[in-house]
């Protein structure tokens, strides 16, 4: 049996080349779904953000409300406690005032009852001396016939009429000496009857000052009684407050927690998409800055030079013309032959700047067509995520687990080496950036280390590093980035995945 190759050939090359377009059409499919799956995490994540967001706002009000509660508490203790001890102050000071109107009173009553007893002896003083004057004279004027035998015994016991004078004389003045002091004894006694009057009504007076003031305690201490009834429950309401406060604390501090770990995961999926755009253009601005300077240097250098070589051609002019006006035929003859030297030298420098002209023309040609080639060499890596645009800038390709080497995809310059820290490159761990010429950049990233400088010159076969899992990175894998001008373009436009 007769086998045509052809036919088997030709089958074999339409699998191929349908696997080739199935694989990056089912490779785009995955990148896109990553990207929605990214997508739909940061809006859940920014969803998740704003209902914290207000949630916190909740929670501050109600906080600010509690602390407010609580503060007003804490002034209306404070309040009633200076009130209280106003209070008592002023009990303290009624109480030294009763105890001083008591001893008032103390003293009031013995004076009084001193006072009773002068009284008492005045009176009995004065009944004995009205006793007596009632044996010695009044006894005898008791009525009229008593007198008159009296004045008989006092006429009949006299020696002569003058004793008898003498005697009624002696017996009126015992008389009116006696009235005079049972006067005395009585004015003394109504004058110590009124000094008792006034120590009594000074004594009722202070006895109601001291119940007016005892009054005025009980009632003091009944509001004190009260005021430390309600500082006791204001006190047990700020406890509770208190409690309700550091659980609205707790929550808030809880909020926050959460907060922060949602803004963490949204900054590392905004530092894994950071657009490094304008890091690079910088970058890239400033070694044109660089190059201009060098350049201005070098073109000032020149005018230097040049300056300096026209005086010194002045004065080389003046030696010549002097050699000549000595030298006529010999110099002409010397002129000619250098001439045509001279001659057959320019034809060469010209010819030899046409051919370096020329090569430096192809070698802009070849690098102008130089193709990019997959920055990873050999079969120990696979193809995990591509470009969106507005999304993924690059390719992913993932290395299984192993570091392997990472080579330029086109030669070019080191112009940049940085790692996660870079300002404009947060996420990307360490990276490099080559100038390939032509406004074209390539982007490495995840590297594990670096073993390349900036300023170096490398070619496809140099290796820059090697894979690594820096930065952003789930697994050890490799970035890749093509930029023109600055910009972001699909790689697989121009390598093969």
């Amino acid at each position: 049996m007769k086998i045509n190759l052809k036919k088997y050939i030709g089958i074999f090359v339409s699998c191929s080349q349908f696997m080739q377009m199935a694989m990056p059409l089912k490779v785009y499919s995955k990148t896109v779904k990553i990207a929605e799956e990214e997508q739909h995490n940061k809006q859940k994540i920014n969803s998740k953000i704003d209902s914290l967001n207000r949630e916190s706002k909740i929670q501050n009000e109600e906080q600010k409300h509690v602390e407010k509660q609580i503060s007003d508490a804490l002034t209306k203790i404070n309040n009633l406690e200076k009130e209280r001890d106003k209070l008592k102050k002023q009990n303290t000071s009624d109480d030294e005032s009763i105890d001083k109107s008591v001893s008032e009173m103390e003293n009031l009553k013995k004076k009084v009852n001193e006072i009773d007893v002068n009284v008492e002896n005045l009176k009995n003083d004065s009944e004995d001396l009205e006793k007596d004057l009632r044996y010695i004279v009044l006894d005898s004027y008791t009525n009229n016939s008593n007198n008159f035998n009296n004045n008989i015994s006092l006429l009949i016991n006299a020696n002569n009429i003058t004793d008898f004078a003498k005697s009624v004389e002696y017996t009126k003045k015992c008389t009116d000496y006696g009235n005079d002091v049972i006067a005395s004894y009585s004015n003394n006694i109504k004058e110590l009857e009124t000094q008792k009057n006034l120590k009594v009504q000074q004594y009722n007076d202070l006895s109601k000052k001291v119940q007016d003031i005892d009054k005025k305690i009980n009632e003091s201490n009944v509001i004190i009684s009260r005021l430390s009834s309600l500082n006791e429950t204001l006190s047990k309401d700020v406890e509770k407050l208190q409690k309700v406060l550091d659980e609205t604390k707790l929550r808030s501090k809880f909020i926050e927690e959460n907060k922060k770990k949602c803004e963490a995961m949204k900054k590392k999926l905004e530092e894994e998409k950071e657009d490094p755009t304008m890091a690079i253009t910088q970058i890239i601005n400033n070694k044109k800055d660089k190059v201009e300077q060098i350049k201005d240097k070098k073109e000032e250098n020149l005018e230097k030079k040049e300056d300096k070589e026209k005086k010194e051609n002045k004065e080389d002019k003046k030696d010549k013309e002097k050699k000549e006006n000595k030298e006529d035929k010999k110099d002409k003859k010397e002129d000619i032959k250098s001439k045509e030297k001279e001659g057959k030298l320019n034809k060469n420098e010209i010819k030899n700047k046409k051919d370096k002209q020329k090569k430096e023309d192809n070698d802009k040609g070849q690098k102008a067509n130089q193709t990019w080639i997959n920055p990873l060499k050999g079969s120990k890596y696979k193809y995990e995520r591509g470009f969106v645009a507005g999304g993924h800038k690059g390719i992913d390709w993932s290395t299984g687990g192993k570091k392997i080497p990472v080579h330029p995809a086109k030669n070019g310059t080191v112009i940049h080496i940085g790692n996660n820290k870079t300002k404009g490159f947060r996420g990307y761990g360490n990276h490099v950036l080559i100038d390939n010429g032509d406004g074209y950049t390539s982007l490495y990233a995840h590297l594990d280390d670096i073993i390349i400088k900036v300023g170096q010159r490398l070619t496809t076969k140099d290796v820059i590093g090697k894979t690594g899992q820096s930065g952003n990175a789930k697994g050890i894998h490799l970035h890749y980035e093509i930029r023109y001008k600055g910009k972001p373009v699909n790689p697989a436009k121009y390598i093969k995945s």
